[in-house]
């Protein structure tokens, strides 16, 4: 029978009932230690990846800024072409593959941009494209530009001929408006790689090789001498007022077609 003392009931104790020492009982039990080791290396672990994942990102931020943004003053790669093994296939005089007529294509301009005598270290179209739209196939160019041409003021245009066989190629200028008073003249500059708009300016631009035309009395299309453009290939024209002539051209060409103004490329069927 429990004994009663001072309003406190002694509790009876079986033989099966477990005795543990005090000092036991308060000592935590042996897994903890174990699980608060598998937590601090855990964290560890994703602290450190979680460095190596920002270093990562900043090392590719600082990649795509100096591809974007900063001009490179690397060597242009080759351009490899796709169509491998035409001119073999073509060049075969004994059975030369049969080729169907394809009407002429419009080739537009793969960059325009504006120099000035006026100010000859200044870049007017670091951004090639402008605006853009979305559409089902993506975000297509507005191709939206700026042609410009004063006595101070020339517009540098570049094409590229990608298309096989479509290699005969006649140049022709088209303004919106009838300008009679206007004279201008269309040179062809040497390069043959992809212009960098980015730091074209009157200085940086290329030089001058010939004068591929003379264009007054500006009334609908002016077609200037026929050129070969192999596939694959850069061609680059300035236009700029002719000397001691008058000329103040300004317009934005906006997108493409038969009513195409500025200046633009016919290719022609060779194969």
């Amino acid at each position: 029978m429990p004994e009663i003392i001072s309003g406190y009931v002694e509790l009876s104790q079986r033989d099966s009932d477990d005795i543990y020492p005090l000092d036991r009982a308060r000592k935590p039990p042996a897994t903890s230690s174990h699980v608060s080791r598998i937590i601090r290396y855990s964290t560890s672990i994703i602290l450190a990846c979680t460095l190596v994942d920002a270093l990562a990102f900043l090392y590719l931020a600082y990649l795509y800024a100096q591809h974007a943004l900063m001009p490179s003053a690397d060597a242009p790669l080759e351009l490899r072409s796709t169509y491998i093994g035409f001119d073999k296939l073509y060049s075969n005089g004994d059975s030369p593959p049969r080729t169907s007529p394809h009407a002429p294509i419009i080739n537009l301009p793969r960059a325009i941009s504006r120099v000035s005598s006026a100010e000859p270290s200044t870049v007017f179209d670091a951004v090639q494209w402008h605006d853009s739209s979305i559409t089902v196939n993506g975000v297509v160019p507005d191709n939206v530009r700026t042609f410009q041409v004063s006595p101070e003021i020339s517009t540098i245009v570049q094409f590229r001929a990608i298309d096989y066989g479509m290699e005969n190629c006649t140049l022709t200028l088209a303004l919106p408006a009838p300008h009679s008073d206007v004279q201008l003249d269309v040179w062809a500059l040497s390069t043959s790689t992809r212009l960098d708009v980015r730091t074209l300016s009157w200085k940086t631009r290329p030089p001058r090789t010939e004068r591929v035309g003379h264009a007054t009395n500006l009334i609908g299309e002016v077609t200037f001498t026929p050129f070969q453009c192999s596939s694959g290939s850069y061609h680059t024209f300035e236009v700029s007022c002719a000397t001691g002539g008058d000329c103040a051209v300004d317009f934005t060409i906006r997108g493409g077609g038969r009513d195409m103004t500025g200046l633009y490329v016919m290719q022609y069927q060779t194969v």
